[in-house]
């Protein structure tokens, strides 16, 4: 077992440090994908079987979620590498393999778990063009009137301000104009109507 230990940690420490080092130049897209397709692709791709399956069948789906490129190589790594601390410190067989499957397990389940996170914060991070409803914000780019053009708009959206295409019912809206956002028409584009200054501010 001496020799297995030896090239899962060496093994799954080099996949770790290559992983690290295209990270860090910006190649790392598309190498962690999960095995089974669970979540994988945002709202396109992830969660294909919803919530209306068996528990079984979700639990399986759960396991293979952490199945990823990374965490697997952690896994092999951490694998290894307690597996050859143990056998030198003279633990048994037996022990030496339990203690180098927890560990292995312990990485895969942590890394997974990280990389969730990770890709939570940066969906949390994004903007979505619905929370802009009943926002109030200022004309940015005159629009014209009775939606038969676009104009801009800028407003405070999740603490940050951003601009949209924007048309208007009711009138052209010269810029400066406070205006209320009261529909979505699709990723960039709202419909706006004038509000008073008073209410603008």
């Amino acid at each position: 077992m001496f020799t297995v230990y030896l090239v899962c940690g060496a093994v799954g420490s080099a996949i770790l440090i290559v992983q690290l080092i295209m990270s860090f130049i910006g190649f790392e897209h598309g190498v962690d994908a999960d095995a089974g397709h669970v979540e994988f692709g945002g709202d396109h791709g992830g969660d294909v079987h919803g919530d209306t399956h068996a528990d079984g069948h979700d639990d399986s789906s759960h396991f293979l979620g952490v199945l990823s490129f990374r965490a697997l190589s952690a896994a092999c790594a951490f694998f290894g590498l307690s597996g050859l601390a143990a056998s030198g410190s003279g633990f048994s067989f037996l022990i030496s393999l339990a203690i180098a499957v927890g560990a292995g397990v312990f990485a895969m389940y942590l890394v997974a778990w990280l990389m969730r996170a990770l890709s939570s914060l940066r969906s949390e991070g994004n903007v979505h063009i619905e929370c802009a409803l009943g926002c109030v914000g200022t004309v940015y780019l005159d629009v014209p009137e009775e939606n038969e053009g676009l104009g801009k708009v800028l407003v405070m959206v999740q603490n940050r301000t951003m601009e949209y295409e924007a048309r208007c019912a009711r009138g052209a809206l010269p810029t400066g104009t406070p205006v209320r956002i009261v529909d979505v028409l699709d990723n960039n584009t709202v419909q706006v109507e004038p509000v008073s200054n008073s209410e603008g501010d």
